[in-house]
């Protein structure tokens, strides 16, 4: 029976693997008959990355950047895919060649930018991208608002901020930098205003919430604030219903909160 579940779970992604195969066998064959289109290029190297064969990718990658003229998109590509492979260097050197040969930078590339760059050079490329049509994620506004807050731009983080909150409101993250931003400025009320935002749309991780709260509270020094909103999550602990009282997950927070409060 476990052998048969086994094979049963595996099937699908078993079927999805020699479909992947089959596609980047179909896009080979298309390279072959057209060697000097980058998107081909471009396309099979998304397979490969999907494939997590990552050399492959790269050699892909370099293939298309390679082809005359020089393909801008495919420069791009190959930035972010060294940014996510822990190679920023490589990353920042072809991002500087794709903006050397578009003549019409994508958004996107300010997005890339934004995230190579030290944080005080990073604002202006958010500002350009999140001011862009492109998509851009609630963690897009959170990167924003950090590296703002980082280099101790206030006016930009609470812009980046508002901007994100106004199209995520439910943002754990996004209400949790507020509350930073504001004790950054010293306004402790709009701190407070920001934590009870948070626990009233998640009434129930009002534990996690409260734990995490004294946590920032006492990132600046707010021990009274820290200690109050630790007790404030021991108290919603004793409240919980007993299946959730018994979660791992939730004892294990349990012993950090009763640990700090000693």
């Amino acid at each position: 029976m476990r052998v048969f579940l086994l094979v049963f779970l595996l099937a699908p992604l078993a079927a999805g693997h020699r479909d992947l195969h089959k596609q980047i066998v179909d896009i080979s064959i298309q390279i072959e008959s057209a060697p000097n289109n980058p998107q081909l290029w471009l396309t099979r190297a998304s397979l490969h990355q999907s494939h997590q064969d990552f050399k492959a990718a790269r050699l892909d990658l370099l293939e298309a950047t390679r082809i005359t003229p020089k393909h801008p998109p495919a420069f791009l590509k190959l930035a972010q895919f060294d940014r996510k492979r822990g190679h920023p260097p490589m990353a920042r050197k072809a991002l500087n060649t794709y903006f050397t040969l578009a003549p019409s930078p994508d958004p996107l590339a300010y997005r890339e930018k934004a995230l190579l760059s030290p944080p005080n050079d990073t604002i202006e490329h958010w500002r350009l991208f999140l001011s862009s049509s492109s998509p851009s994620t609630m963690l897009d506004y959170v990167l924003a608002a950090q590296a703002s807050l980082d280099a101790t731009h206030l006016d930009a983080a609470a812009d980046f901020l508002r901007r994100g909150l106004l199209r995520h409101p439910k943002s754990i993250q996004l209400h949790q930098l507020r509350a930073r931003a504001s004790l950054i400025n010293l306004d402790t009320g709009s701190a407070v205003q920001a934590f009870t935002t948070l626990k009233l749309l998640y009434p129930n991780l009002r534990v996690k919430l409260s734990y995490e709260e004294s946590l920032i509270w006492a990132d600046y020094k707010k021990e009274g604030n820290s200690r109050r909103a630790l007790r404030a999550a021991l108290d919603a602990s004793q409240k919980l219903p007993p299946r959730f009282k018994e979660n791992r997950d939730m004892q294990s927070l349990v012993i950090k909160i009763k640990k700090a409060l000693q």
